[in-house]
This record gives structure tokens, sequence and C-alpha cells, in this order.
């Protein structure tokens, strides 16, 4: 059974049709414009670990600098009464790739926790995006973080690791010079 699984696999991918069909011609245009999707993080510190849901929103621009924005929820803090969010900001390189980009980010972070207390820790992030384009609308997102958050004179690090579900911006259709319904045999359009 071990095999089966791979064999299969190799069998489905390598018999896979080499050419696009005119359908999917436009899938491998740089993705460019706001992009924003939901998935989870897990933030990784000293051998500990918590899983986060995380909002992330990216303005692509192929070759270009945009903006990234992301918000991590952590529901373990919820359990206990508390609402803590990772907030993350700053420009993100888009490095336009087919059917994909990757985005080279760097910005200010935070951990901001609401109880019976207010808690706000500064800090920076410096990581990487990967968002690969799986249909017209939707793609795979993975992001690899490093955090740096000053918590009282000491600088702490982090990584987080994250894979989401991503909208991508709408591809604008390719023109077609056919017509759009062919004219009736008697000469009159119905």
């Amino acid at each position: 059974m071990r095999t089966v699984l791979p064999a299969f696999l190799i069998l489905v991918l390598c018999t896979a049709p080499a050419h696009p069909v005119e359908a999917q011609a436009t899938m491998g245009a740089p993705l460019r414009g706001i992009s924003v999707g939901a998935g989870m993080d897990r933030f990784l510190y000293e051998g500990t670990g918590a899983t986060a849901f995380t909002y992330r929103r990216s303005d692509l621009r192929p070759s270009a600098i945009g903006t990234e924005l992301s918000v991590s929820l952590f529901p373990e803090a919820l359990a206990g009464r508390a609402l803590l969010l990772a907030p993350d900001v700053g420009p993100a390189y888009n490095l336009s790739l087919p059917r994909s980009t990757l985005l080279i980010k760097a910005g200010a972070s935070s951990f901001v926790g609401l109880a019976r207390d207010v808690v706000f820790v500064p800090g920076a992030h410096l990581g990487a995006g990967f968002v690969f384009r799986i249909d017209d609308r939707t793609g795979i997102r993975v992001d690899v973080i490093r955090h740096y958050y000053m918590d009282i004179g000491e600088t702490q690090a982090m990584w987080s690791l994250g894979i989401a579900l991503a909208s991508l911006p709408l591809i604008a259709p390719r023109s077609d010079p056919r017509p759009a319904t062919p004219p009736a045999p008697d000469g009159d359009p119905k």
C-alpha cells in the first residue's frame, strides 16, 4: 500500500498535459492587485509554540514594492478571557514568478493583549511569503517570518510559519476576435 499512492501520484503528474489550453493561458500572468487570505500560523519560541488564526492582505505589484498587513489571533487566549493579537505591517518586494510570486518583507510587529490590563509589546519582522496560483481567483500562501519583540529592555526573537488560502486579483479575460453568438441562418439575429 505504501508504494501504490506514490506510484499513482507519479502517474497522474507525469501524464498531465504538457501544453496549457487557452483558458489556462492567462494563469501564467504575474499576480497583480490586492490579495487577501486567511490561514493558520505557528509561532515558535524557545521550544514552545502557539497556533494563531491569521488574516493577510497584500498589495501585489510585479517587480515593485507593495504593502503587506497581517493580524494573528490566538484562540488559546480567548479561553482565558483575554484577546491576544499579533499585527504586522510593512513593505514587501514582489518578485514575480510563473503562476506565483515571492514576497520579501520587513516592517513593524507587535503583540497586543487585552484582558484586565492592556499589554503592548513593540517589535519588527523580516521574512518571506510565497503565493502560488491554483486557479483564476484562488491561491495557496506560505509565509516564514522572523519576529523581534522589545520586551522590558530585552529583544525576544521568534519564528512564525504560516499557510493560508488566498483570494487573488481577477485576471482580465483575453479578447476573443470571434463573435459572441453566431448569426441565425436567415441573417436575422435572434
